[in-house]
């Protein structure tokens, strides 16, 4: 019964054993280990030691979630590195940049090494417009903008012809503040000197008007010259005005009657002297804003004249005749240049050397009666139309002589022309 008993014991033990291990098996075909390497456990939560080389971690999951964030972390961690690495290359070419301009600012100027090549220029160019105001020799004075400025010709205007006083003109201001002229505007018109075998010689260039001065004694009146220079202002379409000076010195009133004549034909006249102050103020309200050229015989007082309209005016004019201030001015001056001088009112006056004789050029015989006013109501009612009223047969400016209608004095100094310029 003993034996019995052992036996059934025995049998008892080992199915149980078939029992664990047919248990353990079908819990590894159920639940299958999420990862190939995880370890098989048993219910007693040891581990089986299946490789025992490998240690296998608490939890797979923790893991591969630890070492994604440590990629992410070591991804970003290069990129903050490389964004670093570029903000310190901007920072380090800004600070070098910086400092070359700053050693470029704080590095001496030097002197410009001389040589035969000319630097490139680092001024402004600058054109102002003005006009001649002076000649000499082959220096010009160009006033622009208030300024007076030496200037050389460039070649190609010297090779278009000579400049003269009154010419406007375009020059390039240089680094040394002299003036190049480089283009010259056409002209108006020109008064003329004396010609030369035949030539005009210009005195002054965009006149507007000529004052023709003539004086009353020392010199005598030259009604000739005067005839001459208003022939010449006829051809030249100005409009001349007559200039009796040194009134003051008269003894008689021919003078007035040698003038009377050339008021008869529209002419201008205005009466001056150099001791009456009061006698420049009518000249110097037909000067403003104009460009008047002074022409007249050697002697007349031409140049004192000009001298005392030009010079700043001191003092006041009083309005009654009788309390006019004398000043005495009896220096003899002879101009031997032309002189062009601004004046404070507004203008410019054009002063010429004296004339002693003269000649009108580019007037042709046959064409002097034109320029004679007092001719032109009978130059059509001669008996041919190319009579010059020298001894033409039925000649009505010889019969207007005769009959008193036009100046013998004034036809005779026509004759003279005439046979002057016909030689």
């Amino acid at each position: 019964m003993s034996e019995n008993n052992w036996a059934q014991k025995y049998l008892d033990e080992l199915n149980d054993k078939l029992k664990i291990s047919q248990n353990s098996g079908q819990q590894k075909k159920t639940e299958p280990p999420k990862f190939q390497s995880d370890a098989v456990r048993p219910k007693n939560g040891q581990i089986n030691n299946a490789q025992p080389n490998k240690i296998q971690p608490k939890n797979a999951q923790s893991q591969t979630n630890q070492k994604n964030q440590d990629r992410f972390k070591n991804r970003k961690f290069r990129k903050d590195k490389l964004k670093g690495s570029d903000q310190n290359r901007n920072k380090g070419s800004e600070l070098k940049h910086q400092k070359n301009s700053d050693a470029l600012k704080n590095q001496p100027t030097s002197r410009p090494v001389q040589s035969h090549v000319q630097p490139q220029a680092t001024f402004k160019v600058k054109t102002l417009s003005g006009f001649v105001s002076s000649i000499e020799k082959t220096e010009y004075t160009v006033t622009a903008e208030n300024k007076d400025y030496l200037c050389t010709v460039q070649e190609s205007v010297v090779r278009q012809g000579p400049l003269y006083i009154g010419d406007r003109v375009r020059m390039t201001l240089r680094p040394d503040g002299r003036g190049l002229i480089d283009k010259y505007e056409p002209r108006q018109n020109y008064a003329a000197g004396p010609a030369s075998k035949g030539r005009e010689s210009i005195q002054a260039a965009n006149v507007n008007q000529i004052f023709l001065v003539t004086s009353v004694k020392e010199p005598v009146l030259r009604t000739d010259w005067l005839d001459t220079h208003l022939a010449v202002c006829e051809k030249r379409g100005f409009k001349p005005v007559i200039c009796c000076s040194k009134i003051d010195l008269a003894e008689d009133n021919i003078f007035l009657e040698q003038m009377d004549v050339y008021k008869r034909m529209g002419y201008r006249i205005v009466y001056t002297s150099s001791a009456l102050e009061s006698s420049l103020q009518e000249i110097r309200m037909m000067l403003k804003n104009k460009t008047t050229v002074f022409t007249g015989h050697a002697g007349v007082g031409k140049t004192t004249l000009f001298q005392l309209l030009t010079r700043p005016q001191r003092m006041m004019i009083p309005s009654e005749p009788e309390d006019f201030k004398v000043i005495s001015d009896d220096d003899y001056v002879e101009t031997q240049k032309t002189v062009f001088s601004k004046l404070d009112g507004g203008g410019f006056v054009i002063d010429t050397p004296g004339v002693r004789e003269y000649e009108p050029g580019g007037i042709a015989p046959k064409d002097l009666k034109k320029y004679f006013r007092d001719f032109r109501n009978y130059n059509l009612q001669c008996a041919s139309l190319e009579c010059n009223h020298v001894d033409e047969a039925g000649c009505k400016v010889i019969d207007a002589v005769k009959n008193g209608d036009i100046a013998e004095d004034r036809y005779q100094n026509y004759l003279r022309i005439i046979e002057n310029i016909t030689a």
